[in-house]
C-alpha cells in the first residue's frame, strides 16, 4: 500500500508566511472574512433607506394631506389615498378609511368615531415601532460593549458602523414620534372635510310640492359648493327644482 507524500513547505516559504503574519498582526489587520462588519454594513444601508423614507414622508406631509383633503371633498375613490399618502403609510391608511365613508351609511358622529378609532390604531402602531427601534438600539449597544470588553477580535469598522446604526435608529424613533403627533390634527382636518362634504350633498326637499304644477317632490340643491359663489353671495341658501315643469324656487337668507 502506497501512501501519497504530503507536500512540504520549504524553510523559505515558511519564513515568508511567518513574516506576512507578523506584518498583518502589527497593523491590526484580520486575515479572516469580516462577517460581523459586512452584516452590520447591510443593516446600516437598510436603516438609512428606511430613515430616508420617514424623513421624506415628514417633509411632504402637508402636500400629501392637501391632496387627500381634496380627494375627500370631491368623493374620490378610496384608491386616491394611495396618491395622497404615498410618502406616509399611516396617511394612506387613514385616507382610505376617510374615502370609504359613505354619507348615507350612518350619522356623521358615527363616521367621525370610526375615523378616530382608525387614528388610534395607527398611533399604537407608530408607538410600537418606535419602541421596537429603541429595543434594537439597546441590543446593538450591548453587542458593541460585549465585543469591546471581551476582545472579540472585531475591527474598528464594527464599532463605527454600530455607532452609525444606533444614530439611525434614534433618528427613526424621533421621526416616528413626530408622525405620531401629526395623526390627530390630520384626523380632525379629515373630519371637517367630511362634514363639509355632507353639508354640500344635494338632498330631496322634505315633502315640498311644486307651487306651479302641484307635481311631486322638489329636488333641493344647497351648500356653497353646489350653489356657487354668486348665489351664495346673494344670500341664497337653497334652490328647489321641479323635474315635471321646470319651476325653480328657493330660500334666501335675509341680511
Amino acid at each position: 500500500m502506497h501512501l501519497a507524500a504530503r507536500p512540504m513547505l520549504s524553510d523559505t516559504a515558511l519564513s515568508r508566511h511567518y513574516r506576512a503574519g507578523l506584518v498583518l498582526a502589527e497593523f491590526g489587520v484580520n486575515d479572516e472574512f469580516p462577517t460581523l462588519e459586512v452584516a452590520l454594513a447591510v443593516c446600516v444601508l437598510w436603516l438609512g433607506f428606511r430613515g430616508f423614507a420617514l424623513a421624506r414622508g415628514a417633509a411632504l406631509l402637508n402636500d400629501d394631506v392637501a391632496v387627500l383633503l381634496s380627494a375627500v371633498r370631491r368623493r374620490a375613490a378610496p384608491r386616491s389615498a394611495a396618491r395622497g399618502g404615498r410618502d406616509s403609510a399611516w396617511l394612506e391608511d387613514l385616507g382610505r378609511a376617510a374615502l370609504s365613508i359613505d354619507d348615507g351609511s350612518g350619522s356623521a358622529e358615527q363616521a367621525h368615531a370610526s375615523l378616530r378609532e382608525r387614528a388610534a390604531r395607527i398611533r399604537r402602531r407608530l408607538r410600537s415601532a418606535a419602541a421596537r427601534d429603541l429595543v434594537v438600539c439597546a441590543v446593538l449597544v450591548g453587542a458593541m460593549t460585549y465585543a469591546r470588553t471581551t476582545s472579540l477580535g472585531v475591527s474598528v469598522w464594527f464599532f463605527a458602523l454600530g455607532a452609525f446604526a444606533g444614530l439611525l435608529l434614534l433618528t427613526a424613533v424621533g421621526l416616528r414620534l413626530w408622525h405620531d403627533a401629526q395623526v390627530n390634527p390630520v384626523t380632525e382636518r379629515l373630519s371637517v372635510a367630511l362634514t363639509e362634504r355632507g353639508a354640500d350633498a344635494p338632498t330631496p326637499a322634505a315633502r315640498e310640492v311644486c307651487p306651479k304644477c302641484g307635481g311631486g317632490e322638489l329636488e333641493s340643491v344647497s351648500g356653497r359648493r353646489n350653489l356657487g359663489k354668486k348665489l351664495t353671495a346673494l344670500g341664497v341658501s337653497e334652490v328647489l327644482l321641479c323635474s315635471r315643469c321646470g319651476h325653480v324656487g328657493g330660500h334666501v337668507v335675509r341680511r
